[in-house]
């Protein structure tokens, strides 16, 4: 295959677009769009390949198995030793639903595939990507996946279309540029993964090679022309955040400035050319590949280890350890495979076969259990919390407003026995409250049902959105609306309000469809307590339940990892007046609420903070080795248990209230 003429310009591009990468996974905050980093590698692979193979096409020498040994040789060695190091080091780090994940990333890179994986789990901004340690191999993947069809179609376009080709690469960049900007706006996750809305960025290296060099005269044009291309390639590294709508336009300056340094440096000498094959970040760029590869697992497992949040000074450790893992992995994995003068690397058929081995070890780590082997049973216990969720939440917990109107409130005990003593109501927090009220309901011989609609508080008139920024709203008004509609029909003497209640002080804001702008935490406060007064005119008591204390981390998953690394799960203890301030606006209405119930107001409180915060320092999370918490907010079913005798006396009275009706008149 012909060699092109190196350029170490070029690998100065790729040794800043590292380190913009690198930064920003460290969290470093000023780099706050370091995520461009791997869009300039796009344009570059996309005008180095082009180049290759155009050379090869002239000179009547293109092979296209040549070409793929040439990129199996580039590719697999540093990343196969990276995914079975990972292999090793989750086996005994991770807990097991982690370790199965690693296993499916490995399982699904082995055929160059993990964009699409990570596009079917989730977006690349989410928090959860945080425990996968492969999720940078997804830009990899593209360009595999770029590679693979694109050599076949230039080659076919040259042969029989010569005058056309760059016409042909024309067409499908436009193609997929407008795809990218479609799919920002309406398949975000989908875009940013996924090749056919990222070919254009490759696509644009490839228009390089058939650009004319054409010398520059004018110093002054040369340096306006390269510090154009610095600021475009520079300021969204450092403008751009994890809000803003990528790739579409957004990545366009990128890309072009990207292009235009690596055109204008062809043939023109300028400071910034000299600037950027300063051997610092030629070096960078000659390592940037393993690098690439050994940064993001470095952080991953330093984040894991320090689940609590690793120190920044931690971070930056982790970031200098994977350079001097790259160095080694450059000079010693990297340079033997690609010199194909070395007898033992030089059949790629041995990487091939390690490749298979690799998919298998992946597949065995995603099916089957035999992680588990490593991890105490304690520890499980602790682990298992995630699933111990109400068995019939699926069934009652309604995600729409339609199946509220066409079956009702579910019924809390499946007898169905008439009348409805009580109705238990509001978000996600109450259908936790389940199989609690289903074992008291039996005990009491008492029927109840239950209405919860995720993120929507039980308040009536007011709506909320999905996020902050978002357009998409909720049905909370039209599902409140028909619940207070069932309560009225079906004449309920008692409802349960439950909800995560300082949410809706804080991250969810409120309003109405004829409100003007008002104070989000206003405005729930009056509909609160107008609530509590359209159920109390209907003959209604109120039963609020307040909120549990939260947790900031995943309370199951941490006590786990607590005691997999053998530290103190005491320190994981929620503070008791860290949870007394996160609750201080929702406590001052409650407060209010209470002070007025020698009024008009017919309602009582439960605090599960009475039982899981009785010594007023802090707040537990666990008991008997169990997990209280199945994430950071909503309490397990063992939880549910543990705080159960606060009930007892709420059922007393429903009792009450039956043997009443029931007596002999």
């Amino acid at each position: 295959m012909s060699r092109i003429t190196y350029r170490p310009d070029i690998d100065g591009i790729r040794g800043v677009a590292v380190l913009f990468v690198v930064l920003y996974h460290a969290d470093i905050t000023f780099i706050s769009g370091g995520f461009i980093g791997v869009d300039v590698f796009f344009v570059i692979s996309g005008y180095l390949i082009t180049s290759i193979i155009l050379k090869d096409c002239k000179d009547n020498q293109f092979k296209i198995l040549n070409f793929w040994k040439r990129r199996i040789r580039r590719i697999l060695p540093a990343l196969l030793s990276m995914m079975l190091f990972c292999l090793i080091v989750g086996y005994f780090l991770y807990l097991p639903e982690d370790f199965k994940n690693l296993g499916q990333q490995v399982f699904s890179q082995t055929f160059f595939a993990s964009n699409i994986l990570f596009y079917l789990q989730s977006g690349y901004f989410d928090s959860a990507n945080e425990t996968k340690p492969l999720l940078h191999t997804w830009s990899l993947a593209v360009e595999e996946q770029f590679y693979f069809f694109f050599p076949v179609a230039l080659y076919i376009a040259w042969k029989f279309f010569r005058k056309y080709v760059v016409h042909i690469i024309v067409l499908v960049f436009i193609l997929s540029f407008v795809f990218s900007i479609y799919g920002v706006a309406h398949h975000p996750s989908a875009t940013f993964y996924m090749l056919p809305t990222r070919a254009w960025e490759l696509l644009i290296g490839s228009l390089i090679v058939f650009l004319p060099s054409i010398p520059i005269s004018s110093l002054i044009f040369r340096f306006f022309l390269g510090f154009a291309g610095v600021c475009a390639l520079l300021l969204p590294a450092f403008l751009y955040t994890s809000e803003t709508a990528f790739p579409g336009l957004a990545a366009l300056p990128v890309c072009v400035g990207t292009a235009i340094l690596i055109w204008l440096h062809k043939n023109n000498e300028t400071p910034i050319k000299k600037i950027l094959a300063w051997k610092p970040f030629v070096f960078i760029g000659l390592i940037s590949y393993s690098w690439y590869l050994w940064h993001w697992p470095s952080i991953v497992f330093t984040k894991y280890y320090f689940y609590e949040g690793a120190p920044l000074t931690i971070l930056i450790i982790a970031i200098l350890i994977s350079f001097i893992m790259a160095i080694f992995s450059w000079k010693f994995i990297e340079q033997p495979f690609r010199n194909t003068e070395t007898v033992l690397f030089k059949k790629p058929v041995i990487l091939l076969y390690s490749l298979v081995f690799m998919g298998i070890l992946g597949m065995l780590s995603f099916l089957t259990d035999i992680h588990k082997n490593s991890i105490s049973p304690s520890v499980l216990k602790y682990a298992a919390g995630v699933n111990d969720i109400n068995p019939r939440r699926d069934e009652c917990h309604y995600s729409n407003i339609e199946k509220l109107l066409e079956n009702g409130p579910c019924f809390i005990n499946k007898q169905k026995t008439l009348p409805i003593t009580f109705l238990s109501f509001g978000d996600s927090f109450s259908t936790t409250l389940q199989p609690v009220l289903e074992n008291l309901s039996q005990k009491y011989n008492i029927s109840g049902q239950q209405a919860s609609y995720s993120s929507c508080p039980p308040v009536f008139g007011i709506n909320r959105k999905a996020h902050a920024k978002s357009l998409e709203q909720y049905q909370c008004m039209e599902f409140n609306n028909a619940v207070l509609d069932f309560i009225k029909k079906n004449k309920v003497k008692h409802v349960i309000l439950f909800a995560r209640w300082s949410a809706y002080m804080h991250e969810y804001p409120v309003f109405t469809k004829d409100s003007v702008v008002k104070d989000s935490r206003i405005l729930f406060k009056e509909k609160l307590i107008k609530t509590i007064d359209i159920l109390n005119k209907l003959g209604i008591k109120v039963w609020i339940i307040k909120q549990p204390p939260e947790h900031q981390l995943d309370v199951p998953l941490s006590l786990a990892r607590a005691l997999r690394m053998n530290k103190n799960i005491n320190d994981l203890q929620i503070n008791f007046s860290n949870y007394l301030e996160r609750q201080k606006e929702i406590s001052e209405i409650f407060s209010l609420i209470e002070k007025d119930m020698s009024g008009s107001k017919n309602v009582s409180f439960i605090d599960p903070a009475k039982m899981l915060c009785a010594n007023k320092n802090t707040c537990i999370i666990e008991h008997d080795g169990y997990s209280l918490y199945r994430d950071k907010y909503h309490l397990s079913q063992y939880g549910v248990a543990f705080i159960s005798p606060l009930f007892e006396e709420m059922f007393q009275e429903f009792a009450k209230i039956k043997m009443k009706k029931n007596a002999p008149k």
